[in-house]
C-alpha cells in the first residue's frame, strides 16, 4: 500500500520529502496498471515507489520490475528492427 515508507519495487526508503522530477522522489503506482484494467483508486492496487522504479516498471507487472531491478530475467518483448544496407 502507499503508506509505506520502502520502495515496492526496489526495497529502499523512500524520502517523502523529495519532490518531482528527482528520480527519487515518491510517486503512487498502480500494481496492475490502470492500462491492463487495474483501478488507480483502489487501495489494494496501489503502492509507493520511487519515480524511477515506477518508470521503469511503466504498465509492466510487478514480477517484471521486480527482475529487471535484479538484473534477472529481462528478455527482448519485440523483435529487433533492422534496417536495409541499400
Amino acid at each position: 500500500m502507499a503508506a509505506y515508507d520502502v520502495c515496492a519495487i526496489c526495497g529502499k526508503p523512500v524520502d517523502k520529502t523529495l519532490r518531482t522530477p528527482n528520480p527519487w522522489s515518491a510517486e503512487v503506482d498502480e500494481i496492475i496498471p490502470v492500462s491492463r484494467g487495474g483501478s488507480p483508486t483502489d487501495w489494494h492496487n496501489v503502492q509507493l515507489t520511487h519515480r524511477c522504479c515506477n518508470q521503469m516498471k511503466s504498465n509492466k507487472s510487478q514480477q517484471w520490475a521486480q527482475n529487471a531491478i535484479k538484473g534477472n530475467g529481462i528478455r527482448p518483448t519485440s523483435i529487433p528492427f533492422r534496417t536495409s544496407e541499400w
